[in-house]
């Protein structure tokens, strides 16, 4: 008996354990193997993938920040502190899914 298959034995008598094969996905992290190369890759393109196709991003083009160029910003303006303040946007609701 291998290795695994006997930690796998060991494993199952304090523990319900259902043997799922080969792992595809953990924690939003896809999991690639390559038995006859003996290696093992994971890749969070899923991850990132799907938030940028929901939010329209997936043919944006990076920045540093997202401050225009040359914007002046002046102490005072005409609009309203109501309008001012921060409102629940895409952005915003976006971002929150990269936070860990």
């Amino acid at each position: 008996m291998s290795l695994i298959n006997r930690l796998k034995a060991e494993l199952s008598k304090p523990f319900k354990m259902k043997d799922l094969r080969d792992i595809h996905y953990i924690l939003k992290m896809e999991v690639h193997r390559s038995s006859d190369q003996r290696v093992m890759m994971i890749s969070q393109h899923k991850y990132i993938a799907e938030p940028t196709t929901k939010y329209m991003m997936v043919d944006c083009t990076s920045v540093l920040t997202p401050q225009v160029p040359g914007l002046s910003l002046e102490p005072e303006t005409e609009l309203s502190v109501a309008q001012i303040a921060p409102q629940p946007s895409i952005t915003e609701e976006s971002w929150g899914l990269f936070n860990i």
